[in-house]
């Protein structure tokens, strides 16, 4: 038998004061929302010694998977951080402290700013992401690479039904 968590706990309860209840989404999302909360304490013991958080590697990495120049826009890299617009430039403010990206005129628009990451933050972003991707890989060392990608094509499929409700192909 399959060990028991702490999401297995809260479906037992439910069950048991409201047995009328579908609860199948407790095992799924209540475990998908628990992995996010320990990855993420995970991430930031890996980090710690980097003096960065999170918040700080997350815009980091995201310039650097861009390529050269290491440059993005604010909005664009609002969307790719998955947050408002106050939130971005409040990020921006603290990374920017740190020396890791600084804000430059957008050549393509007088108006418009880039925000891109220093040599410095290309440095710490490469130290920190060799160590982030094999600390994040032996989170998943329980998973077979069979079992890991079907994993991800389940999630797949719960990611695009939340991402568009209505069930529409992307983009639609």
């Amino acid at each position: 038998m399959d060990k028991h968590d702490l999401i297995d706990t809260f479906d037992e309860e439910w069950a048991r004061v409201r047995p009328d209840l579908v609860t199948d989404h407790v095992l799924v999302l209540g475990r998908i929302l628990r992995i996010r909360d320990l990855a993420m304490r995970a991430s930031e013991r890996w980090l710690a010694p980097h003096g960065i958080t999170w918040d700080m590697f997350d815009m980091i990495a995201t310039l650097r998977r861009t390529g050269p120049p290491y440059a993005l826009n604010p909005s664009a890299l609002s969307r790719a951080l998955l947050l408002s617009s106050g939130a971005m430039t409040l990020r921006i403010d603290r990374v920017e402290k740190r020396g890791l990206v600084r804000r430059e005129p957008d050549p393509s628009d007088r108006r418009g700013t880039l925000v891109v990451l220093t040599e410095q933050g290309l440095e710490l972003a490469d130290a920190v992401l060799t160590a982030h991707f094999k600390e994040a890989n032996q989170l998943l060392d329980c998973l077979s690479p069979t079992e890991r990608s079907s994993v991800a094509r389940s999630l797949r499929k719960i990611l695009l039904q939340l991402e568009d409700p209505a069930g529409n192909a992307p983009g639609n």
